[in-house]
């Protein structure tokens, strides 16, 4: 019943276009899809805000056809982007959470539709989330999501729109003149939180996330023109529209992904077509954003519907009801998940406390109908029903991983057992305190952010997201063994695969190898990238799987992942370290170089650079570099024992040994430890001054009288 209800096939209007081939004989339109995530349409001037001032969008939608009741099906990015551009439903393509799933490549993919018919493809994304491992690079002839390499390696999960659309006209203009129509789809993160648009922006609007859509219009405004300068704005489809909305605080939500009233799902949408065909017309009868794709395969002259997938053309005159869902609250927070169902003037969610709204009479959704009009409801529910498929694990976790989780002493995520789940409406207090901590963190006060985690967690125990945040906040306290504790807790509580990653590198600080190896493996099929380039520093510290050489185990790895993303900074400094050991240094060199450039920008360089880069040039002979990059390694992180005995062995080796003692008395004034005391004695022995050696060692045993040698 899903593809039946959901509507039926084909497209009418502008969009119906039947002709063979046309991308092939390049008389097709190219088409530019452009994505403003998280964006209200009721914070717009096109749909009657005065709040802001949007010329570039507003200037569109007097070019365009406007969708006054354009809905999303799920208020989070990756599955609405995944709806959209395959046309298929989340209980269809699959993909029912931002992280641990992927799209298949099974799913009728619109991008690798219009390659095959002949066109142009780019994707230009300002957001991790939607990273080309995900399935939604597939298709794409270039797809860029440069912040994976260098903006997520700093911890940095978005970029600039602006820095967005500069690469994409870049690509345009490497296209030069060609007949060959493109595809280009274009992704803006403002006004995602935070909330925190550049100087020029602020004051705007009337606050924060006003400021945001003023910066998201401007990206969009300098895109708009160079497609006219290039001649290609009036001949092309262009659309305009919003992954979600946001809710403001309506309902007790700040944000968006647990709730699904009108404002997170109630979007902007706007079609200009070739010529401006129907300009400034308005549309008034409910789309969903899955019918984005069937109208783009019709505009594009692609041959025939999908069967595979169920949603209409846009501008089809018959409407019928939009799905919509949110299991992101079963997945992240341990709660119950929630479905909606929007038909003409009615919206239907369901979950432990269902509601009923007329939304038209009641766009602020206050006036619960439920008690009034169960008959509606019930009607409602039945016909939601057709729409729900059962919820898949993330893709990480198939039948095999499951058992070994369940071995583990770990759930599936998303997996509570069967007894009911709270209302997500009723516990969004604990939602708020959880974000509450993430603040103080990001502010630099991790005690105060331990202390109330702590506490939330005394009332919310079985939270997976607040204790994944503990463990984050407690490693960087230095404690990871608690830290270690505070993930298994999240995992047995259904915790997601970013906990199992995160859990994976707890236990290979703690030494525990072959957990760690367990756990990254389990994690490897969601993210191959990060979990592989950890399997590979697993294997380095000498968890090796297969009982082989580790370097070789690492270089496997780290092959696997390079394949994926190339450029990708994690990797290549592991890579770098894996050419040392195997004392390649040209390979290293090379690697160093391209390395420095791509970290050039970074605010701070990430741990390990400074003294991977000293080993390189010393390597080379250049020792006084060696020196000043020894040296940054300590001052970036004091607590790096092995970057002191390193420079020590390198003084000692241009006969500086003053200099040399001075270095081991800097260890120990900062580190007055057995270790380290121990470490300074064995390194002074290998470069051959048993003198000095022994006084540390005696040193070391009246410090330490309790510990054995």
């Amino acid at each position: 019943m899903l593809a039946a209800l959901a509507s039926s096939h084909g497209c009418g209007g502008p969009d119906s276009t039947t002709s063979e081939d046309r991308a092939a004989n390049s008389s097709a339109p190219s088409i530019v899809l452009i994505s403003i995530d998280t964006l209200r349409s009721d914070r717009l001037p096109a749909y009657g805000y005065d709040g802001v001032d949007t010329p570039a969008l507003d200037a569109l939608a007097r070019d365009a056809v406007r969708f006054d009741r354009a809905f999303a099906h799920y208020p989070l990015t990756l599955p609405s982007h995944a709806s959209m551009l395959t046309g298929q439903l989340p209980p269809e393509h699959g993909v029912r959470d931002n992280a641990g799933y992927a799209l298949s490549a099974e799913a009728p993919y619109l991008p690798r539709q219009l390659r095959d018919a002949g066109y142009r493809t780019g994707a230009f994304v300002s957001a991790w989330v939607l990273r080309a491992e995900t399935g939604l690079g597939d298709g794409f002839d270039t797809y860029g999501d440069r912040l994976e390499a260098e903006e997520r390696l700093a911890g940095v999960v978005q970029r600039a729109g602006a820095d967005t659309v500069a690469e994409a006209l870049d690509w345009l203009e490497q296209g030069g003149d060609s007949d060959t129509p493109f595809f280009l789809f274009v992704h803006l993160y403002e006004p995602h939180t935070p909330y925190e648009a550049p100087e020029a922006f602020r004051g705007r609007g009337r606050d924060a996330y006003d400021d945001e859509i003023a910066t998201a219009d401007a990206a969009v405004g300098q895109l708009l023109e160079d497609l006219r300068r290039r001649g290609d704005y009036d001949p092309s489809v262009i659309i305009a529209l919003s992954d979600h909305g946001e809710s403001l605080g309506e309902h007790g939500e700040t944000e968006h992904g647990v709730l699904l009233h009108r404002p997170v799902l109630q979007v902007p949408l706007f079609v200009k077509l070739p010529g401006g065909e129907r300009a400034g017309e308005v549309i008034s009868h409910n789309v969903g954003l899955a019918q984005v794709a069937p109208t783009l395969r019709a505009l594009a002259g692609l041959p025939g519907a999908d069967p595979e997938a169920s949603a209409r053309g846009l501008f089809e005159d018959a409407t019928g009801p939009v799905y919509a869902e949110t299991f992101y609250p079963r997945l992240s927070l341990g709660w119950s998940e929630l479905t909606a169902l929007v038909d003409g003037d009615w919206h239907y969610i369901h979950g432990p406390r269902p509601e009923l709204y007329d939304w038209v009479r009641d766009p602020a959704q206050l006036d619960d109908r439920l008690a009034l009009d169960r008959r509606r409801a019930a009607a409602m529910r039945e016909r939601l029903a057709d729409f729900e498929q059962p919820l898949l694990p993330p893709a990480a976790v198939d039948e095999e991983a499951a058992a070994r989780l369940a071995s583990l002493g770990y759930l599936s995520a998303g997996d509570a057992g069967d007894g009911p789940r709270p209302d997500p409406k009723s516990q969004l207090p604990s939602l708020e305190a959880l974000r509450d901590a993430v603040r103080l963190q990001s502010q630099g006060q991790p005690a105060a952010a331990e202390d109330a985690l702590r506490e939330l967690l005394r009332t919310s125990p079985d939270m997976p997201g607040a204790w994944e945040q503990l463990g984050i906040v407690l490693e960087e306290l230095g404690r990871p063994r608690e830290a270690t504790e505070a993930w298994k807790n999240a995992l047995r509580r259904g915790g997601g695969q970013a906990t199992l990653l995160a859990l994976a590198r707890g236990l290979m600080t703690l030494g525990a190898l072959d957990d760690a190896r367990d756990h990254a493996l389990l994690a490897r099929a969601a993210q191959p990238v990060e979990a592989g380039t950890l399997l590979a520093e697993i294997a380095l510290a000498g968890g090796d799987e297969e009982g082989g050489d580790s370097v070789e185990v690492a270089r496997a790895h780290l092959e696997t992942v390079l394949a994926i993303r190339p450029h990708d900074l994690s990797a290549q400094l592991v890579a770098l370290r894996v050419a040392l050991r195997q004392k390649d240094l040209a390979g290293a060199s090379t690697l160093a170089a391209s390395l420095g450039e791509g970290l050039a920008d970074l605010p701070e360089a990430p741990a390990g650079w400074f003294a991977l880069r000293a080993e390189v040039e010393a390597g080379e002979g250049r020792y006084a570099d060696a020196e000043r990059s020894f040296a940054q390694a300590i001052e970036q992180n004091p607590a790096q024992i092995e970057a002191y005995l390193r420079l020590t062995q390198l003084l000692v080796l241009q006969k500086k040994h003053g200099d040399a003692v001075a270095t081991i008395n800097r260890l120990l004034a900062a580190h007055p430890t057995r270790d380290a005391y121990a470490r300074a004695a064995e390194t002074l022995e290998q470069l051959r001054n048993p003198t000095l050696a022994a006084e540390l060692r005696r040193q070391m045993q009246e410090r330490f009288p309790a510990a054995s040698e």
